[in-house]
């Protein structure tokens, strides 16, 4: 007997204490508990039963919302939700599955990006439509107010600037220079600051076009070697990315994710500008399947601490170990970049062993309208 034409008793059992708007409720606090790591035993066996619930309503809150389930939970349920007799509760499950099957890069398994997680509960209560235009608006204020912040900021720092720098001209006294000069420099990190701050607040534009992956990274390997002048080199990169690997892309902000990424690995090596040590780099590329391309960027430098790269996975803007010139914003652009593109970056480290930074794209182009 199919489990569409009967439902079992214990949905039944439900039905009669809540009402079913009741039961819709039931389904997002379930989905919170999941989101914040606080499921039971019990909290699955709830969802168990609404997943055959009598109304298709409560059914369809359940599959956009398995996102948050584990395994093999999920596989029973969106099993069971893909051949669901109503078609808004098969079409829910099924993005689900998609989403979940590789088609999309999955979540780190870490859990420990908390917007991830909030946004997935937010989805599983009210939807997937409106999950995205709630993350849109919510990007366009950020958009806006950070705007005029960065404007009004840059206004102020340029006569600091100006001002001391002509001090550093005029002063004759040693100690003062020095100290000035450390001024300027906290002024351009200042500056930085700013223009990172500017970038990711910054639309993202969708449009893509096909281009040779090994071309863009290559690129990318000019750009961070030119940011860091002295501080790259000693350190060889060594690029192993066919020629005929190719992604839909908008090349602008591929190059600016894969700068940042290369940029980490090169500077992983040096303990300061004036200290660059002997190192390589390495950037490997391939079909991971029919529909996504891999690369990895390893590194055998410094590496990052467990409490540093829990903090990093987070990825956190201006969250950064490199405190003289890091601004902590390279990360969180580079994997915003890639999600753009239907992407994911995730990163792993040993410290004194290295680091690996996994980045997965669509071959084709997938433009993920909610996330930033």
């Amino acid at each position: 007997m199919s489990s569409n034409s009967t439902h079992s008793n214990t949905a039944r059992t439900l039905s009669q204490v809540l009402s079913w708007p009741d039961r819709r409720q039931l389904v997002s606090n379930l989905a919170d508990e999941l989101a914040e790591a606080r499921a039971t035993d019990v909290t699955l066996e709830e969802i168990t039963r609404l997943a055959e619930d009598e109304k298709w309503e409560v059914r369809q809150d359940v599959a956009n919302m398995l996102l948050l389930v584990p395994d093999p939970l999920f596989s029973r349920l969106v099993a069971r939700l893909t051949e669901d007799r109503n078609a808004y509760v098969r079409s829910a499950a099924e993005r689900v599955l998609q989403r979940r099957d590789g088609r999309r890069p999955p979540r780190p398994a870490d859990g420990t990006d908390w917007r991830d997680a909030e946004w997935l509960a937010f989805e599983g209560r009210f939807g997937r439509q409106a999950a995205t235009r709630a993350r849109r608006l919510v990007n366009r204020h950020f958009a806006h107010d950070v705007g005029a912040a960065v404007h009004e900021l840059r206004a102020a720092l340029i006569p600091v600037k100006t001002a001391v720098r002509t001090l550093a001209l005029k002063i004759d006294s040693p100690r003062a220079r020095w100290h000035l000069s450390r001024a300027v420099d906290r002024v351009g990190y200042m500056e930085r600051l700013v223009n990172d701050l500017r970038t990711l607040s910054q639309p993202l534009n969708s449009d893509r076009r096909r281009e040779r992956l090994r071309g863009v990274v290559l690129e990318a390997i000019t750009m961070a070697q030119e940011a860091l002048g002295r501080a790259a080199d000693q350190v060889h990169v060594e690029v192993d990315v066919s020629n005929r690997l190719t992604v839909e892309m908008t090349r602008r902000l591929l190059l600016m994710a894969l700068a940042n990424v290369i940029k980490n690995a090169i500077e992983a090596y040096a303990g300061g500008p004036e200290q660059p040590h002997p190192g390589q780099v390495t950037i490997r590329g391939r079909m991971l399947n029919e529909e996504q391309v891999e690369l990895l960027v390893e590194d055998q430098g410094m590496g990052i601490a467990v409490e540093d790269l829990k903090q990093l996975r987070q990825f956190t803007p201006g969250q950064t170990s490199k405190r003289e010139q890091g601004t902590g914003f390279g990360l969180p652009i580079a994997r915003r970049n890639i999600q753009a593109h239907g992407g994911e970056l995730t990163i792993d480290s040993r410290e004194d062993e290295g680091t690996t930074v996994r980045i997965v794209l669509p071959i084709n182009s997938q433009t993920q309208e909610e996330g930033r």
